[in-house]
């Protein structure tokens, strides 16, 4: 909600401003979007292989003393451990692109507050921008602040989407 009040601050300085920040929110969005696309398939996949690996490393606990007793010992766990790595390979691919939009997502965050503040300066030599040298600066920490809780929001999309994940389980 306060970045609604940091957008609307920003449109009462400049418009110009307050459209730029409104495109670099809108492109903040874009990569939380791209962000859940790219790691979603990851995330379901490695849950669904961890509980895999679970329900055999559990059905193969109810059974320890029979598989012991056969000798079959080292390639139940050979089965386990393969499980185990197939889950730990898409957890990290997940965790890769996560880091890849999250990275993106701070940039595009730097970047406004610079983009914002330039901008401030371009209006503020053609006398566009009412409040002086002061308003430029209000400009870009406002445009750097409103972007913060959307960049927040990529940054932890993971545990939105393990907590999405775990409510589908239930079901």
């Amino acid at each position: 909600p306060v970045s609604l009040v940091f957008m609307v601050l920003l449109f009462l300085m400049s418009p110009w401003l307050g459209w730029c920040a409104v495109v670099g929110a809108v492109l903040q969005v874009f990569v939380g979007w791209l962000n859940e696309r790219s790691t979603t398939p990851y995330m379901m996949e490695a849950n669904r292989s961890a509980i895999g690996a679970q329900v055999y490393a559990d059905g193969s606990l109810r059974n320890a003393e029979v598989i012991e007793s056969m000798g079959m010992l080292q390639h139940i766990h050979a089965r386990w451990l393969g499980r185990q790595r197939e889950f730990l390979s898409l957890q990290a691919k997940a965790s890769d692109n996560a880091g890849s939009f999250q990275a993106i997502s701070k940039f595009l965050q730097t970047t406004m507050g610079s983009l914002l503040l330039g901008l401030a300066a371009w209006l503020l030599l053609h006398d566009k921008l009412a409040g002086g040298a002061g308003m430029m600066i209000m400009a870009s920490v406002l445009g750097g602040r409103m972007l913060a809780p959307l960049a927040q929001v990529v940054t932890q999309w993971r545990a939105v989407v393990n907590a999405r994940d775990a409510w589908d389980r239930l079901d």
